[in-house]
């Protein structure tokens, strides 16, 4: 279970690093394995990319942040690495279906349910860790049961060929006497 623990060293390094930058060879290293490698298991373990999460995850944090306090949109923005309010609106409306501005502005709420899956994303993980774990050790119990009935196969396989040796034996003294 210290892969677990890895991993979920390696989230909270992600979630104190959302206003930053994220160093990938960094969540590599604290996972014990090549970026690539880290980048690969996330997204066999949370269905979706490490980009796309911390995407999404920023995107999360910057309704919440709209809806919360007096800062600048344009100060959000650049808070979550956008470097162009052009690009935060796209990327913003993208995610949650309305403007920015429209948020902070109007005061209008943005759908919570993607929040919430994100934050489902991190137990989805655990989620996925777990089923991981039931398939492998079900596959434990079914390469168990090949392995008994192939010692099985083995076995008889082993009785015919004594049976088959006796035989032979048999042959080749019936063969001696008539060679005489």
């Amino acid at each position: 279970m210290e892969w677990v623990e890895r991993l979920n060293q390696s989230m909270k390094y992600i979630e104190e690093h959302l206003t930053g930058e994220i160093d990938y060879e960094q969540l590599g290293r604290i996972a014990c394995c090549s970026t690539y490698h880290y980048q690969r298991m996330f997204t066999y373990m949370a269905g979706i990319t490490l980009a796309e999460y911390i995407r999404k995850r920023r995107m999360s944090l910057a309704a919440v942040d709209l809806q919360g306090s007096d800062e600048r949109i344009l100060d959000i923005a650049e808070k979550y690495g956008y470097r162009s309010p052009t690009a935060f609106n796209r990327a913003f409306q993208s995610f949650h279906g309305i403007a920015p501005s429209s948020v902070k502005d109007e005061g209008v709420s943005v759908k919570t349910g993607r929040i919430n899956d994100e934050r489902r994303g991190v137990v989805g993980i655990v989620q996925n860790l777990s089923a991981i774990a039931q398939q492998n050790a079900a596959s434990t119990q079914e390469t168990s049961a090949s392995v008994t009935e192939i010692s099985e196969i083995v076995a008889e396989i082993a009785e015919n060929a004594k049976e088959l040796e006796g035989v032979s034996n048999q042959m080749d003294e019936n063969m001696a006497r008539f060679e005489l």
